[in-house]
């Protein structure tokens, strides 16, 4: 592995570790949301779990 793509792993898992970080206040947060603004809430969820998820498969692919 070369040195610019070990940069750019080390680059994705940072904005790996931000949208975790993102991702816990919303979900560790929702206890304070009206139930009726919980499913837009759940919706942030799953776009701050899919982006981490998408960050991880890319970093991983330059991994191999």
């Amino acid at each position: 592995m070369d040195n610019a793509t070990r940069q750019l792993i080390d680059q994705l898992c940072t904005q790996v570790g931000i949208a975790m970080e993102d991702g816990s206040v919303v979900a560790l947060t929702s206890r304070a949301i009206p139930p009726d603004q919980l499913s837009e809430r759940m919706n942030t969820l799953l776009a701050s779990a899919a982006k981490t998820y998408d960050l991880i498969k890319a970093a991983r692919s330059l991994c191999e």
